[in-house]
């Protein structure tokens, strides 16, 4: 959602997803495969408009970025200082997962380079939150065992022999 310029949050259903995941109720590679589907055809998408309009649609991508202090030097230096690592990180960064991939094409790089970079980047984002979530669904239960306990505890304080 995030990729499409709408100001909708994904860390939040991808966090879910992996909660979901965790408890056994989602497939992991439908809860991994959706998101970085989603991402490629968002950023290909732009990464072709980036190409045919070049820096005319940057101001587009400025107005709708969600966040808005990023400008335009900003994202050009950053492809200057680090290159096409720049697109694996993009999505880790906010703000910057919007204006990536129209100026990907300055990179010099293929588009192939560009998707396969990009599926990278968005595959190590997605799995990023959904890890969490899993690791936050353990820990969920262990609290629930516990608590089971400790109720079990408090209605029998001493069990008959």
């Amino acid at each position: 959602m995030e990729q499409a310029g709408v100001p909708i949050l994904s860390a939040p259903i991808l966090f879910a997803a992996g909660a979901l995941v965790g408890f056994g109720r989602m497939n992991c590679t439908a809860a991994l495969g959706l998101p970085l589907v989603a991402c490629l055809i968002c950023d290909c998408a732009w990464y072709s408009v980036g190409q045919r309009r070049g820096p005319t649609i940057l101001g587009f991508v400025h107005r709708i970025s969600p966040r808005s202090g990023v400008g335009v030097t900003d994202i050009g230096s950053l492809f200057s200082r680090h290159g096409r690592v720049s697109i694996v990180l993009a999505k880790f960064v906010p703000g910057f997962g919007i204006l990536v991939p129209p100026l990907a094409d300055f990179t010099r790089g293929s588009p192939l380079r560009f998707l396969l970079l990009d599926a990278f980047g968005a595959l190590a984002w997605a799995a990023h939150i959904s890890c969490w979530a899993i690791c936050f669904e353990r820990t969920w239960s262990l609290w629930r065992v516990c608590a089971r306990k400790q109720a079990f505890l408090l209605r029998y304080p001493s069990l008959p022999r």
